[in-house]
């Protein structure tokens, strides 16, 4: 198949242009900005339609690509973590790095996933003790590549939510599963399922971490947590029945919709 016919086939998905020149990039080895698109470079039929038919089917095209470069850091990416959202990166860099300082803090990072965070906190403050727990292996071992390549130290524990964590922190941040079970608005059949659904309502994540939240934090420690945008004010109210001495912000995404809580623990107790 030559290079423009396959050009024409992905552009008729509706990809964007980055997208495609990424795939080319690196599925292919074609740099398009050393080729013409109606050159005679060949590319394989029998894996070129397996690309595609994995695209048509709604098959991300970082899982193909297999990683995703983002605020100047490699995330391996696969079928076993969650892609990296714009609007994690964006509340990373422009809430996060503007707001807090973590060099020599203690940091946990649950539900680590693909470890973006971590590998982007670390990065940033390389003097941070940063601790990245998550339930599945196959995370761990996809999270642990990344930080290898990135040359990031961090601890990855193996943890269903607070069950293996016996530290205090300064910060904890996490992004944990909050889609409602059986949602009809998600379209992630390749995503790892564990990472995605909580329960009926989509809280069940936060109904284990807020009870223990303030065990694991340190006095005047921060705990941020990406939601779902429509259940805010629930997680909201989830979070202060079990922790009233915060100081509790909602933070809004690029799109002004409610998306991060950020609770400051206010009262110092016997540590």
């Amino acid at each position: 198949m030559k290079l423009k016919e396959a050009f024409q086939k992905l552009s008729s998905l509706n990809l964007q242009l980055a997208d495609i020149r990424l795939l080319l990039e690196h599925r292919y080895r074609i740099n398009l900005n050393d080729c013409f698109i109606d050159s005679e470079i060949e590319i394989s039929d029998q894996d070129f339609q397996k690309v595609y038919n994995l695209l048509k089917d709604d098959y991300p095209v970082y899982y193909l690509i297999g990683f995703l470069d983002i605020l100047n850091i490699r995330v391996f990416l696969n079928e076993t973590v969650l892609i990296p959202e714009i609007e994690t990166e964006e509340f990373i860099y422009d809430y996060i790095f503007k707001n807090c300082d973590l060099n020599n803090k203690d940091v946990l990072d649950l539900c680590t996933g693909s470890g973006f965070i971590s590998l982007a906190l670390k990065k940033h403050y390389p003097s941070a003790n940063i601790i990245a727990s998550d339930i599945s292996n196959d995370a761990l071992a996809t999270a642990k590549k990344s930080a290898e390549y990135n040359q990031l130290n961090i601890d990855f524990r193996h943890s269903d939510f607070f069950d293996e964590i016996h530290e205090k922190f300064d910060f904890i941040i996490s992004n944990p599963p909050y889609i409602p079970d059986n949602s009809p608005y998600l379209k992630a059949k390749y995503s790892p399922s564990l990472a995605l659904f909580a329960g009926e309502d989509g809280l069940d994540a936060y109904r284990k971490i807020f009870p223990s939240i303030d065990r694991y934090l340190k006095s005047n420690g921060v705990a941020c947590f990406e939601l779902e945008s429509p259940n805010a004010d629930k997680i909201y109210k989830l979070f202060i029945t079990f922790n009233q001495n915060y100081e509790i912000r909602i933070v809004n995404d690029m799109n002004d919709r409610p998306r991060f809580l950020v609770a400051h623990k206010i009262i110092n107790r016997q540590e």
